[in-house]
């Protein structure tokens, strides 16, 4: 058996992986394809491997306001195995990728078989809660430029790749920001020598210092 792409994956046990890869199916993921939200609930649940998912959710305004991201270390649509439905979030493909793909229902099943599978996407569950309450209460003090670092450092380090497909207008939309300060804050961390860009494509240069300009 190849060891998976997907972090998740690749912790669990030989058992409970060969069952669930026996369940899944490869998927192409596409930039901006809405994988569930409340008003459309898919009951699937993905294994990024090389694409990565912004979980969204409503603001009082119009629009969303993007609160975690999912790439290679994780999976998105447990709520659905757990019976939980899609919640309030809505999961949008952010860079897009290859993922696995299994019904909800199926990994149910499965994991009513196998309380060490559980255990291990609880695991799961609690490391993205976590990671998002840390990413909001940094966000929260930091300026446009220091925000924008933060999201690419994150997208490489989730993507596997320090290539990201992304436009200015999806940036704008994941902070919640005019395209204007995403352009001057682009233009900041170019000349800081920590990105290059060209229209549809931001390269990160230098991730660590990228990551070490955001303070924690």
């Amino acid at each position: 058996m190849n060891r998976p792409t997907n972090r998740l994956l690749a912790q669990l046990e030989p058992t409970d992986l060969a069952q669930i890869l026996a369940l899944s199916q490869p998927v192409a993921l596409q930039a901006g394809q809405v994988l569930s939200s409340p008003s459309q609930p898919r009951p699937w649940v993905y294994f990024p491997e090389n694409a990565t998912v912004v979980s969204l959710v409503d603001t009082p305004g119009p629009g969303q306001l993007a609160v975690a991201l999912t790439g290679h270390e994780g999976a998105v649509g447990l709520s659905y195995a757990l019976g939980l439905g899609p919640g309030n979030q809505r999961l949008e493909v952010l860079t897009p990728g290859q993922a696995l793909r299994l019904p909800a229902h199926a990994l149910a099943t499965l994991m009513d078989q196998r309380p060490g599978l559980v255990l291990a996407l609880m695991r799961d569950l609690w490391r993205l809660h976590s990671d998002t309450l840390a990413l909001l209460g940094r966000l929260s003090a930091l300026d446009i430029p220091d925000r924008l670092a933060l999201w690419l450092s994150q997208l490489a380090e989730r993507a596997g790749s320090p290539v990201l497909p992304l436009t200015q207008l999806q940036l704008a939309s994941l902070l919640g920001v005019r395209r204007v300060s995403v352009t001057l804050a682009l233009q900041r961390l170019r000349e800081a020598g920590l990105i290059s860009s060209q229209r549809g494509q931001i390269t990160v240069l230098d991730p660590r210092a990228l990551a070490a300009r955001v303070p924690r």
